[in-house]
């Protein structure tokens, strides 16, 4: 299930009544979607979520390469902050890197559907989530204890319907449209 993140830092409700450059700093929350309930969890996952900042903005990543989402989160007049995603569980994953043609290099607007098993995930990939922000253009699929990715379908912006895998679990693949797969990494 996917997380919702919220970058927090002066809710802007009564800006008319004070200086307009009056901001305060406010924990940045983390939300678990359980079976369709949202439950606050940022007091769980760890320190970075008790600092009070003043957050405007955020982006996801795989930036230490162990196949789960980052988040670099910015803050106005204060230095950015990595909350790295250590939950050090022995579940499985697999990122998905795309590139377009015919002017979309980097497949932005593409719809994924991923099949493991009795799982099934669709996402989209996206050139922007959050103000001032670029996420990385890496598709992160959490695969829980299911050993491979079954049926990758990759509808592309211009239209085409690809299909490809399976995929073994925890690995980096790379699929150029109507082409195929240009890199995949050795599973650990």
């Amino acid at each position: 299930d996917l997380e919702i993140f919220a970058a927090n830092g002066h809710v802007l409700d009564n800006v008319l009544d004070i200086d307009q450059s009056t901001s305060y700093g406010q924990r940045n929350l983390l939300f678990r979607n359980d079976s369709g309930r949202l439950a606050e969890v940022s007091a769980a996952v760890g320190p970075g979520f008790a600092l009070e900042r003043v957050s405007r903005g955020s982006a996801t990543g795989d930036y230490d390469g162990d196949g789960d989402p980052d988040l670099l989160v910015f803050n106005s007049g204060q230095p950015l902050s990595l909350l790295r995603n250590d939950q050090g569980d022995a579940n499985h994953w697999i990122t998905i890197q795309l590139a377009g043609v015919n002017g979309n290099p980097n497949g932005i607007g593409a719809r994924l559907t991923a099949t493991s098993g009795d799982l099934v995930q669709t996402r989209e990939l996206r050139g922007s989530r959050s103000y001032l922000s670029q996420s990385q253009l890496r598709i992160c699929l959490g695969l829980g204890k299911r050993p491979q990715l079954d049926v990758l379908e990759v509808r592309w912006p211009s239209g085409r319907v690809e299909q490809f895998g399976p995929f073994a679990a925890n690995q980096a693949i790379a699929l150029v449209e109507g082409e195929g797969i240009s890199a995949a990494s050795d599973p650990p």
